[in-house]
């Protein structure tokens, strides 16, 4: 694949263009599966795999064991931005999406391809199940997102039938005329749910990510005879957009539950439940051994770094496993990942072919998974609202926020435990040539052209916005929650 020259070098080795279809991966009898998992606002260090201790989490301990566990693998520290990321391959110079509420484009779709949008294209059934922010589109606008099935929330409550939901809410109408004037339905227990064009009723006893899981099981059975892509979006762990953010209890505890009360140990073990019923059901449907399963966490909670513009809100969860053809049993790896690697290694395995000159700024990891290659990348980028970060395998440059009025930001040496705060200018020549490198990264991805309206009239909209970046690591308990 030849590289994009556009925004430079260090940019033009993270792309890819393809005018032809993306060669096959070797050694396998047929277009693989995919199921991608995404958790919501948690950090690695909750699943035993990564270290947990409190809790347990044997099914992502089995992938992480039989695939690959990233130690080093980047998001961004909010929902928006890392899903977008995810879904289109492409850094937000390209999605316009850099925050929550900080969106050039809310309609990206219409210009960057999803991952689902290029498998379905190819032949591939696809479905979405769980929340559905940031596709680019409405969910129902399946020709965009390239989601051809789904089971979604539906938060604002308006049923397509017509009328109100009258079930639970995390947020009643009137409740919070701030954030949200209309209310927020319940998302957990009693959920207000979307399923293929019609309302989807629940009672008290069902528990939304049951009901997601159980879609996508039924999915996969539908359609076991064609290659397919299951996209989990959970909305677990995140608390419910009420005063505090509560955690709901979950199954485990027993039915009915509340949404409120629960625990992070609880939430993260029906995590893993979740995630092994998909596992079991490909062990049922004898698909196991076709099927590559990304899981990841879509940036880190909130008394970890979530929307602070630091190397703690970036840290993702990800682990991916799939048959030995595809992906070499690894376990724990320091290789460097992104979340832009996700589309390009999904096209890849896939053979799906991409627009002549289309361009993303991620890097497959196939070669890498498949055990070619030890190495992946020299540097992780990240953002959040208008400051932005960027890493090597030892050095982090975090918290450049030129807009914010901190344009240096703080570079840190990861070399050392705990990580050292450096002064370029005066720790010697590697760390000078290595924050050198850093800088030179971010000034070959374009940031915000105050010139241009639309970036213009979005920076203002974030000036006034409820829930702005930080620029440092909130304290433990510190957290706001959004909905």
């Amino acid at each position: 694949m030849n590289p994009i020259t556009r925004f430079g070098p260090f940019l033009a080795a993270f792309s890819i263009t393809a005018g032809a279809a993306v060669p096959p991966p070797a050694a396998k009898p047929a277009r693989p599966n995919f199921i991608v998992i995404l958790a919501d606002d948690i950090s690695p260090e909750h699943f035993s795999t990564y270290g947990a201790t409190t809790v347990r989490t044997p099914a992502i301990d089995a992938l992480a064991r039989e695939g690959v566990r990233f130690n080093q693998a980047w998001a961004t520290p909010m929902c928006a931005p890392s899903r977008a990321l995810l879904l289109t391959g492409r850094y937000a110079h390209r999605t316009g999406v850099y925050h929550n509420s900080l969106q050039v484009d809310r309609h990206f779709s219409g210009s960057s391809l999803s991952f689902a949008r290029v498998l379905r294209d190819a032949g591939y059934a696809t479905a979405i199940a769980g929340t559905s922010k940031e596709l680019g589109a409405d969910y129902r606008q399946t020709g965009l997102t390239g989601f051809n099935e789904y089971c979604v929330h539906n938060g604002a409550g308006n049923l397509l039938a017509g009328g109100k939901w009258t079930g639970a809410w995390e947020i009643a109408p009137g409740q919070d005329m701030r954030v949200r004037p209309n209310g927020f339905t319940s998302r957990y227990w009693h959920p207000c749910l979307v399923q293929d064009g019609r309302d989807r009723p629940t009672t008290p006893d069902e528990f939304g990510e049951d009901i997601f899981a159980a879609y996508l099981v039924d999915f996969m059975k539908r359609h076991r005879s064609e290659p397919f892509c299951a996209y989990f979006a959970m909305n677990l762990p995140h608390g419910t957009a009420s005063s505090g953010g509560q955690l709901p209890t979950t199954p485990a505890q027993g039915r009915p539950g509340r949404n409120s009360g629960g625990t992070m140990d609880d939430c993260t073990a029906y995590i893993d439940t979740l995630v092994g019923r998909l596992v079991a059901t490909l062990d049922e449907l004898g698909l196991r051994e076709n099927t590559v399963i990304v899981f990841a966490g879509d940036n880190a909670d909130a008394g970890n770094g979530k929307t602070c513009a630091t190397e703690h809100g970036a840290h993702a969860p990800l682990v991916i496993a799939g048959p030995p053809a595809l992906v070499k049993s690894r376990g724990a790896t320091d290789a460097l990942a992104s979340f832009a690697d996700i589309f390009a290694t999904l096209v890849e395995l896939s053979g799906a072919p991409l627009p002549a000159g289309y361009e993303v700024d991620g890097r497959s990891l196939a070669g890498f998974l498949r055990g070619e290659t030890d190495t992946h990348r020299d540097w992780l980028y990240s953002y959040i609202g208008t400051a932005r970060m960027v890493r090597d395998a030892r050095w982090v440059l975090e918290a450049v926020d030129p807009v914010g009025g901190k344009p240096e930001g703080r570079f840190y040496d990861y070399g050392s435990t705990p990580r050292v705060l450096v002064d370029p200018q005066t720790a010697g020549a590697e760390a000078a040539a290595a924050h050198r490198k850093l800088q030179s990264v971010l000034a070959g991805i374009p940031y915000f052209d105050r010139q241009n309206a639309a970036q213009a009239a979005a920076l203002k909209r974030y000036s006034e916005a409820p829930f702005p970046h930080k620029l440092e690591d909130r304290p433990e308990g510190a957290g706001e929650q959004q909905p």
